[in-house]
């Protein structure tokens, strides 16, 4: 069995449908895996070009990109220009209506907009993995706890979505609460899962496959 990992920090459905649909499908896969976590909804919400690369080769935020070549060079060499840029971006800011977490975990709230667009870029994955001859497995990773009953939306959302689609949609929260009972699943600095936590979630990824007879 061979394994090609392609994940790839702040991915949402959108780029994911980039990536395989451009690099991904000239593999010729037999089994997709696709991760969805909660902030997928936020990042399609904030949009392709939230975080771009730059000439150099390194990533830089909306506001990075806006200042050029020239502001970046101010702002690393100008503790004046730093000051007046923070004025100027919180003025900007001030302008636009920032995501908001929570409603991620709400039905028709504010961002059904960014779960719709989201479903769309999961049904042309699905797509794409159908006419390589592959299977598409969704997977639900929730963010760190505590975790309340809301927080089992998205999962939900997208078990109904597979059974409209025919997709198997596995979700990692239930085992992942259980498990937190007895050892933190999260580091509490950063949210991202500890070890004992990406134990947690390949192992019932690879129970479910075994069960649908998608790996030997």
């Amino acid at each position: 069995m061979e394994i090609i990992k392609t994940g790839v920090g702040r991915y949402f459905p959108e780029p994911e449908r980039m990536l395989l649909e451009h690099y991904g499908v000239r593999y010729r896969p037999d089994l997709v895996l696709v991760g969805f976590l909660p902030n997928d909804i936020v990042d399609t919400y904030l949009g392709l070009d939230a975080v771009s690369v730059d000439p150099s080769g390194y990533l830089v935020t909306k506001d990075a990109a806006r200042m050029g070549p020239i502001g970046a060079q101010l702002y690393l060499h100008s503790h004046f220009f730093r000051v007046i840029l923070a004025k100027y971006l919180e003025r900007q800011r001030l302008k636009e209506i920032p995501p908001d977490f929570e409603q991620v975990y709400r039905a028709n709230g504010f961002h059904e907009k960014e779960w719709q667009k989201a479903e769309a870029e999961l049904g042309r994955i699905k797509e794409l993995t159908e006419s390589a001859g592959a299977r598409l497995v969704i997977v639900h990773i929730p963010q760190a706890g505590p975790w309340l009953p809301e927080h089992a939306y998205p999962g939900q959302r997208l078990a109904e979505w597979g059974k409209r689609n025919q997709v198997l949609v596995i979700s990692t929260l239930p085992a992942l609460q259980e498990a937190s009972k007895t050892e933190s699943m999260y580091y509490e600095k950063d949210g991202h899962c500890r070890p004992a936590g990406y134990h947690v979630i390949a192992d019932v990824i690879y129970r479910e496959l075994l069960a649908n007879n998608m790996v030997p």
